[in-house]
């Protein structure tokens, strides 16, 4: 289960999400789309754990549930360290141990 509550997020004076909210149970297979700017990738990158400054709440039940996050260009996060951006990466494509 996720439950996304009154997300929002600002980059200086642009608003990426303004209280976005939403239940996704158990079981269920979504997608997110929508026009370019609709701040699709931020709340990736929110759900990610890559960015942590926003407000709102985000739950997760935990179980085995797997998320895939596939950004529209292949890039490294300037949040990220170059090391946590190899463990951010290596994860989403399965990698474990030495890999």
């Amino acid at each position: 289960m996720l439950s996304i509550q009154h997300v929002k997020k600002q980059y200086n004076r642009t608003q990426a999400l303004k209280g976005v909210s939403l239940h996704i149970p158990i079981g269920i297979c979504f997608g997110l789309v929508g026009p370019n700017g609709a701040g699709k990738t931020t709340l990736m990158k929110i759900l990610a754990n890559v960015i942590q400054d926003f407000e709102g709440n985000i739950q997760y039940e935990k179980v085995n549930q797997k998320y895939g996050y596939v950004p529209q260009e292949i890039c490294v996060e300037l949040t990220l360290t170059a090391l946590d951006n190899l463990y951010f990466f290596g994860k989403l494509y399965g990698l474990k141990g030495k890999a």
